[in-house]
C-alpha cells in the first residue's frame, strides 16, 4: 500500500468525526462528497476497477432503467464521482483536496464561513482572514470539489466552508 493510500485511508477515519465547534445543525454545514464512498471502492482502486463499478452503478441507477425514487440523484452522484476519479489528473487533485480537508477537520474549527465571504483574487484563489493575521486560501480546485474545511497556514485553527 502506498503512502498516499495510507494517508487517504487515515483521513477517511478522521472524516467520521464531528467538527469541533461547528455543528452542522447550527451553521448549515454540508460535507465534501467522498467519491470513493459514492462508488463503493477503496482509494487504491485501479482505473479499470473504477470503470467497471461506474458502468455497473450507472446501469443500476439510470433513471430510464429503474423505478427507484432516488435513482436520478444516485445516477448524478455516480456520474460526478466517475468524472473526477476516472481522470488521473482530477483524481490527483481530488485526493490532495480530501487529505487537506481531513487535516483541517481534525483541528479546532474557528468559524463557519460562506464561500461568498472570501475575497476573490485575480489568479482565481479566494482568501479569508484568520484571527492570527494569516489568510485561509481556497483554490479553484477546492471550490470545484467543495472542500468543506480549510486549515490556516500559520496557526492551528480551521474553518468550515459553506456552499449555497
Amino acid at each position: 500500500m502506498s503512502t498516499h493510500v495510507i494517508k487517504f485511508e487515515a483521513c477517511n477515519l478522521l472524516a467520521g468525526r464531528a467538527p469541533v465547534g461547528c455543528a452542522a445543525s447550527i451553521c448549515g454545514h454540508s460535507e465534501m462528497d467522498n467519491y470513493y464512498q459514492v462508488l463503493g471502492v477503496s482509494s487504491s482502486a485501479s482505473l479499470q476497477e473504477l470503470k467497471q463499478v461506474y458502468q455497473r452503478l450507472a446501469r443500476q441507477y439510470h433513471p430510464d432503467k429503474t423505478p427507484l425514487s432516488n435513482a436520478t440523484s444516485r445516477f448524478v452522484a455516480v456520474s460526478e464521482a466517475w468524472k473526477v476519479l476516472g481522470n488521473p489528473e482530477l483524481r490527483r487533485q481530488y485526493d490532495a483536496a480530501w487529505v487537506q480537508r481531513c487535516t483541517a477537520q481534525a483541528q479546532t474549527v474557528q468559524d463557519c464561513v460562506s464561500v461568498e465571504e472570501f475575497d476573490m483574487m485575480a489568479d482565481g484563489r479566494r482568501l479569508f482572514p484568520c484571527r492570527c493575521g494569516a489568510e485561509y486560501q481556497l483554490s479553484s480546485e477546492n471550490v470545484k470539489f467543495r472542500v468543506d474545511y480549510l486549515s490556516c497556514p500559520s496557526c492551528s485553527l480551521s474553518i468550515a466552508v459553506l456552499y449555497s
